[in-house]
């Protein structure tokens, strides 16, 4: 029987990995290995490990110096010894048929990678299932690649970037990983699946939700203590590198544009600090008073960055669930409270374009003037907005 070898990187995850890991042991199709790589965690999540795998012969556990999730998943993949490779997240959860159904198409179907469909649980319940453009069947793995994101519109997914809900051909991935720059520590699972899917010829898409995914507003990034621009520089040349090898098309490079510029946006806010306006909202100029709409990652990183940078001054920060994220901690209140503030624009901090219109339309029905509603300015996403110090 065909083995298939998931890799779980670990760090402070004691809360969730129990049932991530009962989750893998009750899969219907049972000739797996388990390796879970405590990556440095200084909670109680090497006990949980240590007590499985003295339990069960198919759990390997590792422990490492904290090296970052790609660090943990290239550790894993040295010994695993699958012929197909699965990650998951330590505070995820799988479908206990999900390892059975990518086995089936795995050896049925000419293919180097099965993706499944993934559900978000946010602060504990499931969200609405999100519809995706790809239909169940076989895609050339570089049309996929080229159709991550839409080149059309900023920003626009067309898949998950994460490494999680996808089993792999092992000798796709292995090459990946032993290639890969471990100083990027954002966006390094866009970089691996970017280039696994150049590299695969074929890939299945299975239109069924077998992957639940966390997300909680006690765990966004809302205020960062480090920058990302760094990381990004490495993201950039690393990519740079492999795609040139590859001879892929100019889309994908306008992909990867994008990617730079939304994840600086979303945790490097530092490479926009000298403009004399908030990027990427050109109307907005230093000094102005604004109401920051979304407490999402992106609103989290202009309400910390419009502060830390004297920018603008911020006279509320909104969102329709702005009870989670008090209970959080997070100063946000209702956009009802936008009618008893003065201020010169409401920044929608949303990088759907879509959702954006969305609160657009919202906020000009209650009577707000279209020309003080601000949306990211899509032109300006561009490599010609970062500063010199990126490409020094």
């Amino acid at each position: 029987m065909t083995v298939i070898s998931f890799i779980v990187p670990v760090y402070n995850a004691e809360e969730f990995l129990t049932e991530c890991i009962e989750s893998v042991l009750g899969q219907s199709y049972q000739n797996f290995e388990l390796i879970l790589v405590d990556d440095g965690s200084t909670d109680k999540s090497w006990e949980i490990i240590n007590e499985y795998r003295h339990k069960f012969k198919n759990i390997i556990g590792i422990q490492k110096k904290n090296g970052g999730p790609n660090s943990a998943r290239k550790r894993g993949m040295e010994i695993a010894t699958g012929e197909f490779i699965s990650f998951l997240d330590a505070d995820d959860y799988i479908d206990e048929s999900i390892c059975e159904k990518f086995i089936q198409i795995l050896e049925s179907q000419d293919v180097d990678m099965v993706i499944s469909c993934s559900q978000k649980i946010r602060n504990g319940k499931k969200e609405q299932l999100e519809k995706w453009k790809w239909g169940q069947g076989n895609y050339s793995g570089k049309y996929i690649a080229e159709n991550m994101i839409d080149p059309n519109v900023f920003y626009s997914m067309n898949i998950a970037m994460g490494l999680w809900a996808k089993c792999f051909r092992k000798t796709i991935i292995e090459n990946i990983f032993e290639s890969i720059d471990l100083k990027i520590d954002f966006s390094e699972d866009y970089a691996c699946l970017l280039l696994a899917l150049i590299d695969s010829k074929n890939v299945f898409f299975l239109y069924e939700y077998l992957y639940y995914y966390r997300q909680n507003d006690n765990s966004l990034t809302h205020q960062h203590t480090k920058s990302n621009f760094d990381s990004q520089k490495y993201l950039y040349r690393f990519l740079m590198s492999e795609l040139k090898k590859r001879q892929v098309s100019h889309i994908i490079y306008k992909q990867l544009e994008w990617m730079i510029i939304r994840d600086l946006l979303l945790g490097g806010y530092d490479a926009f600090k000298n403009k004399n306006y908030l990027y990427p909202f050109p109307k907005v100029k230093r000094g102005d008073s604004i109401i920051i709409y979304g407490a999402g990652v992106l609103g989290g990183e202009l309400y910390t960055s419009t502060k830390r940078y004297n920018i603008c001054n911020v006279a509320l920060w909104v969102d329709q669930n702005w009870i989670e994220y008090r209970k959080n901690g997070f100063p946000v209140f209702s956009v009802e409270e936008i009618k008893n503030i003065d201020y010169d624009y409401i920044v929608i901090a949303i990088l759907k374009d879509n959702i954006s219109k969305i609160v657009k339309r919202d906020l000009e029905g209650m009577g707000i003037e279209t020309e003080k509603i601000v949306l990211i300015e899509q032109k300006l996403i561009s490599y010609k907005e970062l500063p010199k110090s990126f490409w020094e």
